[in-house]
């Protein structure tokens, strides 16, 4: 028979169940129960969701946790609420024997801890206190080979394995008949347990952030001290707004949830970290722009409150604040010290198998590895592995920690919530199950390119002696677009893919709000708009697509709607309604069950506006509202894009110099070189140990870039500099550098070139020599010097050409295009643009850097290509041409090629390779 049971593990004991919470509430339904029980393994990740099941079902949810106890496993079982309660207690601080009032004990492996508590229960015991107990990790027999691969990724083994090692665990699945009668005492004593079990809520929306005397006028008294700071205390406009803002944020409840960011943001701002000018749509809130949580005025850019806070629908607000990301912690730990520990916590999340994952997770288990898993796809996989690779999909595997989540709590949250104690307190249950007891999130995002923001300003601050104020640069420098528009958008925020070069190209921003629009419409739903918007752009007789009363607040889009805010103003203006309204109507846009009654309201007769103007606007933004950006969030980013940008085409030595301290990416080279720098190789009047170092244009490789110094010279070598080599030797022998390193420092070129390299590692053995044995009375030598002339052939300079490669892996003199020969050549392009191509046939110069011959199934011939510029290598290429011979010359001889290639919806296609060889 199919009793209830007490232990049902969840797949949120990773890895070693695979019974979802619907298969728990599906088994108790199915067998008219009453009751339902989860019982993971020292967690509570998936009771909200049972909890919320349960209720849905009409179940009586019963919560349980299994945990080890002094090499004993217990399970134990929440009565009521105090019991849940202490649940929560155990779940977070580990087994304490003071917190048993109100829940029931089973000993799951027959001990007798705690056999004088009230409710004290033996597992599959024939004593009184008997009771039988199944360890359900499944839901069918024929689940336990699923189960199995389970196991098998958890212990990085083979499913074979895996199925031979787990065969105690065969009878353990949910749906297997119990052959003990109703009248035994073993199934007895599960319903006298279940019986004990009551129902009870545990949702507690009562909490606050009560860390404030009168928050309501805190919020006040600060809001009109950034107003008159700002100048606009005596306008009427600003202060209207400020007064419903205001209203809004106080009558819902939120105005301790603004102090507390306004607070986070003040401390950070003042304690050396950046903050962002502000993200999302909490910029559209002139109280957040006076608080100085955000940097934008809404006013002026045309940003609606509603869109962030919208006092018609039950939301909380969403403040998301970026910092840099090498000094989030230290936020973090300010809020904790400030609030207490037992007060903040971290939110979790959890990892689940997706796709490449899980195949390479399940052929792994199947036994395929190595570069047969590199190419695996699904249809390559055995049949009984493709049938696990649909169930695995969304699988929990792990957990992680919230990007940006922090709760905050007046409570001491493990009265609250369950959760795992750390340096910083990790709650047990994701951010959309904390609602249920009204813990408000709070979002701090370490953003990297902030970082390198305030890196580079900070340098060039120090080493001119200058002050960069943002509040005072000019956001429509020609010369600042100029920059992006040549290409130049290595590590600009938001523009820093290849992808999006063309588009700019085309474009040619030339203000903020240029910044702004790319960057909303640099997404896949919002393409469509891209090539009217050039063609309009640029054109002087933009004819309204919409009617001509909407054109005041849609040129700054040049006629084209791509902003939320655009259609609230719409919606706003033809029903004659609040902005609140309309972000409501806004939302109900995207779906397609309100959307006909949308239509209805908004083709109403209307006064103002014919039928054919009403009809026209509609299907406008009927089509777009679902790929409308926020204006708010595109305006906020393109101030960080602006900065970045503006530091870059002015103080461009700076950027790079930082840029090149996290990335060797052949691309920002590239870009480097295009701007007028260049490289070179590691000089001890230079070099830094582990950075670049930008000296006359020219930026020299850090000395770790060697590769074959030992680990002594790193924790010995101290930077110094002298004008001659001689001194530089004697310098480095008395910090005890060896003599193998010193001879890896002379064959890279590494000191001044008042000799060549060769003279110095002719005369090493008696420079050495000579330098290490010194009188002890007079520090001199010894012996005297005498340093031999030796004679420099080609075949020497050669072989030390082979050397600067070898030992420091980079060649400077490879593949290089002076960049004014495409300068000079406008319809032939750099091999870097190559994924820029959009369609049709453009002509590269490049060398070939790769080559290798193939033949198809059909056994016709054909070349697999790679093509480079500099430190730049193309993706694989396939040519079908017949001078193979003369190709294969050029990439020993390093001849340049022309090269014509074909774009095709999903690859390139090489059309033509001609060889140019040099003269001589």
């Amino acid at each position: 028979m199919l009793y209830p049971h007490l232990f049902a593990r969840s797949h949120f004991t990773f890895l070693k169940s695979t019974l979802r919470v619907e298969d728990i509430i599906d088994y108790a339904l199915n067998n008219k129960h009453k009751y339902a029980v989860i019982s993971d393994f020292r967690n509570t990740h998936v009771w909200i969701s049972f909890y919320k099941k349960c209720k849905e079902a009409r179940l009586t949810p019963i919560f349980a946790l299994e945990l080890n106890y002094q090499n004993s496993l217990l399970l134990l079982i929440a009565r009521n609420k105090q019991g849940y309660q202490n649940l929560l207690h155990i779940a977070t601080y580990d087994f304490d024997p003071s917190k048993l009032e109100n829940l029931i004990i089973v000993h799951i492996d027959g001990e007798k801890y705690f056999s004088d508590h009230e409710n004290f229960f033996i597992a599959n015991s024939e004593e009184e206190n008997g009771v039988y107990l199944r360890e359900n990790k499944f839901l069918n027999a024929e689940d336990y080979e699923f189960f199995c691969l389970l196991r098998a990724i958890d212990n990085q083994t083979l499913l074979s394995e895996e199925i031979e090692l787990n065969q105690h665990f065969k009878e353990d699945y949910l749906n297997k008949s119990c052959e003990l009668s109703q009248d035994s005492i073993q199934i007895k004593n599960i319903y006298k347990i279940l019986s004990l079990c009551k129902s009870y809520d545990i949702f507690d929306t009562s909490n606050k952030l009560d860390f404030f005397s009168d928050s309501a006028k805190d919020l006040e008294k600060l809001s009109r001290q950034g107003l008159k700071a700002y100048g606009k205390d005596k306008n009427k406009e600003y202060l209207e707004r400020l007064e419903n803002e205001l209203k809004i944020v106080i009558q819902k409840g939120f105005d301790a949830y603004f102090l507390i960011v306004q607070d986070a943001v003040n401390w950070a701002k003042n304690n050396d970290i950046c903050v962002g000018p502000g993200r999302g749509s909490v910029c559209g809130s002139l109280l957040a722009f006076l608080l100085g949580i955000t940097e934008v005025d809404p006013l002026k850019y045309g940003l609606y409150f509603e869109r962030f806070l919208n006092p018609e629908r039950e939301a909380d607000p969403d403040i998301d604040i970026d910092v840099s990301n090498n000094k989030r912690e230290l936020l973090l730990e300010y809020l904790r010290d400030k609030y207490g520990p037992d007060h903040l916590s971290l939110i979790i999340t959890f990892s689940t198998f997706k796709g490449k994952n899980s195949l390479r997770e399940i052929g792994k288990a199947f036994g395929i590895v190595g570069e047969e898993a590199d190419y695996l796809t699904e249809n390559k996989l055995p049949t009984k592995a493709r049938g696990f690779l649909q169930r695995i999909i969304d699988f929990p595997k792990n957990t992680s920690i919230h990007a940006a989540g922090v709760i905050i709590s007046s409570k001491p949250l493990c009265s609250i919530i369950p959760l795992i104690p750390k340096e910083f307190n990790l709650t047990q249950w994701e951010a959309q199950n904390l609602k249920y007891f009204n813990l408000i999130k709070f979002d701090f995002l370490a953003l990297h390119y902030l970082s390198v923001l305030d890196t580079v300003k900070k340098n060039v601050e120090n080493s001119l002696n200058i002050k960069i104020d943002w509040e005072n640069i000019d956001e429509n420098d020609a010369k600042v677009y100029e920059t992006l528009i040549k290409g130049r958008n290595a590590f600009i925020f938001q523009f820093d893919s290849y992808k999006i070069k063309g588009l700019i190209r085309k474009f040619k921003p030339n203000s903020l709000l240029d910044l702004a629009l790319l960057s909303a419409l640099n997404r896949p739903g919002a393409s469509d708009q891209i090539a009217p918007l050039l063609a309009r752009k640029f054109s002087i007789n933009n004819p309204s697509l919409l009617p001509p009363v909407f054109d005041s607040f849609l040129n700054e889009t040049y006629g084209l709607i791509v902003y939320q805010e655009q259609v609230m103003k719409i919606i706003s203006l033809v029903t004659n309604s609040s902005f609140g309204y309309a972000d409501s109507f806004r939302r109900e846009l995207t779906s397609a069950e309100s959307i006909q009654k949308c239509r209805e309201i908004f083709l109403s007769p209307n006064a103002k506006y014919s039928k054919e103007d009403l009809k026209k606007t509609w299907e406008y933004i009927s089509r777009f509202a679902k790929y409308g950006f926020n204006k708010s969030h595109a305006l906020a980013y393109a101030i960080i894009s602006y900065r970045l940008l503006w530091l870059k085409t002015y103080y461009p030595s700076f950027f790079y110099t930082e840029l090149l301290s996290f990335s060797d990416s052949p691309e920002h080279f590239s870009e480097i070189e295009e701007a007028g720098f260049s490289f070179s190789y590691p000089k001890m009047r230079y070099s830094e140990m582990d950075s670049f170092v930008c000296h006359n244009n020219s930026f020299f490789f850090p000395i770790s870039k060697i590769t074959r110094l030992s680990l002594a010279f790193r924790e010995r070598y101290k930077k110094n500099s002298f004008s001659s080599t001689l001194e530089a030797l004697k310098y480095l022998v008395s910090l005890k550098i060896s003599k193998d390193d010193l001879l890896v420092l002379i064959r890279s070129n590494f000191f001044e070139n008042d000799e060549h390299p060769h003279y110095w590692e002719c005369n090493l053995e008696d420079i050495y020599s000579s330098l290490l044995y010194v009188d002890v009375n007079t520090n001199k030598a010894l012996f005297e010097l005498n340093l031999k002339d030796v004679k420099i052939t080609k075949e020497i300079q050669e072989q030390y050409k082979k050397y600067l490669v070898d030992y420091i892996g980079v060649d400077l003199d490879k593949y290089y295009i002076n960049p004014k020969f495409f300068e000079k050549n406008k319809k032939i392009y750099s091999i870097l643009r190559l994924n820029e191509q959009e369609s049709g046939t453009c002509r590269y110069l490049s060398f070939i850097s790769y080559l290798r011959s193939q033949k198809t199934h059909n056994e016709i011939p054909y070349l697999k290509m790679r093509f480079s510029e500099r430190f730049y290598m193309s993706s694989v290429v396939v040519y079908y041409g017949e001078n193979v011979e003369e190709l294969k010359e050029a990439l020993v001889n390093r001849h340049a090629v022309l090269v014509t290639i074909e774009k095709h919806k999903e690859f390139f296609k090489v059309t033509k390779i001609q060889v140019l060889k040099r003269n001589g």
